[in-house]
């Protein structure tokens, strides 16, 4: 019974804590860069246009 507890809880800190964060923290990562560069380069068009 506890193996199986253990490895089940284990199973659950790699997949969710472990996968959720990596993909949270990757997802925010991404989201932070695309959003920095597109409105830095939104930034740089409007001051190109004015």
């Amino acid at each position: 019974m506890d193996s199986w507890v253990g490895g089940w809880t284990g199973w659950m800190d790699d997949w969710c804590m472990d996968g959720w964060l990596d993909g949270w923290k990757d997802g925010w990562e991404d989201g932070w860069e695309d959003g920095w560069v597109d409105g830095w380069m939104a930034g740089w068009m409007v001051n190109q246009l004015f």
